[in-house]
């Protein structure tokens, strides 16, 4: 097939995600090695890292616990269809893989530089080094040997998606500080890379030293934020009050990117907080005063003049009186 049909573009004229193109690695390697190639990569990839939920093509064993995909929401009703698993015979090399996020994680930790786990540092930046780059998505991305590089905020990242009919996946590895982040998800259009990049910037958005004008004021500690945090809700949405060290911030948690809609916060006191001076349509420079109960429990939250409650107060009366003229107060 490849020699009637593989010629799309010349050598070196585009870059061009070929499936085919692992299919044919898979058959050299079976070529170079003698062995098949599912048996190959078990024993010089699999079986050394202890990937023991991992298998090269997708087993009647495997299965059984893998996991239903499903299309995208289809015509005005929005239903999904549950696709079935196939085989995928010489695509094995491609896009045969079956394993969990925690295998995923563990393989991608090897390719850290240093780890010495797999392969040399000298062929980790060969994989790592950008042999294409491109334009994807809005975003500069490059191709090197075998995984994609891109940044996220200021950290650099090396890394693949994997797309299957019903899921579609995305691992993103700082090869420096060997830090994973592994997103699996069962339906086509599952937010994988989204989700992936937001938790990468929400560790490096609550890792962050905090500016000099968040430094707690005298008789305010650590253990006051900590009463603050955790998630309130309201018939606007919900919010994130989180802390990363001396620091608070409110995020709002329905977005993939935690810096989509973030305020970074200040005490003024145990129980009020202070957005940072910024233009915009919110509560810039307004208090968030946080109302306690006798045993220090956070009863209300109120942002610009709106009341928020702690998501288990609020969820238990809306589930028992809400549309029956009870109101929260």
């Amino acid at each position: 097939m490849v020699r009637e049909h593989g010629a799309t573009y010349e050598p070196q004229e585009h870059f061009k995600y070929s499936n085919i193109g692992y299919g044919l690695l898979g058959a050299i390697i079976q070529r170079v090695t003698g062995s098949g190639y599912a048996e190959h990569v078990t024993s010089a990839v699999l079986a050394p890292l202890g990937l023991g939920d991992t298998t090269p093509e997708l087993t009647d064993e495997a299965a059984v616990r893998a996991v239903t995909g499903h299309s995208r929401p289809h015509g005005r009703t929005r239903d999904r269809v549950a696709v079935e698993h196939v085989g995928t015979g010489a695509l094995a090399p491609a896009t045969g893989f079956a394993s969990t996020a925690e295998d995923l994680s563990r393989f991608f930790g090897a390719l850290t530089l240093g780890s010495g786990e797999l392969l040399s540092d000298r062929s980790l930046r060969l994989m790592q080094r950008a042999e294409a780059t491109f334009i994807r998505r809005g975003s500069q991305t490059s191709y090197g040997l075998g995984l994609i590089a891109a940044k996220v905020g200021e950290r650099a990242t090396v890394g693949h998606s994997g797309g299957f009919p019903g899921q579609i996946t995305r691992t993103l590895l700082d090869p420096t500080h060997g830090l994973v982040v592994c997103v699996l998800t069962n339906p086509i259009d599952g937010p994988a890379e989204a989700l992936a990049s937001g938790v990468l910037q929400l560790i490096d958005l609550l890792t962050k030293d905090a500016a000099d004008w968040q430094a707690l004021p005298r008789g305010v500690s650590v253990a006051d934020l900590d009463r603050l945090t955790g998630r309130y809700h309201s018939l606007w949405g919900e919010t994130d009050v989180a802390r990363g060290g001396d620091r608070l911030v409110m995020l709002d948690p329905t977005t993939p990117s935690p810096l989509e809609d973030c305020q970074e916060l200040r005490a003024l006191d145990a129980t009020t907080l202070r957005p940072e001076d910024v233009d915009g349509f919110g509560g810039s420079g307004e208090a968030v005063p946080f109302e306690v109960d006798e045993e220090g429990r956070v009863t209300r939250m109120r942002v610009a003049g709106v009341s928020a409650w702690p998501e288990q107060t609020y969820l238990a009366r809306r589930g028992t009186a809400w549309g029956r003229g009870a109101a929260l107060r």
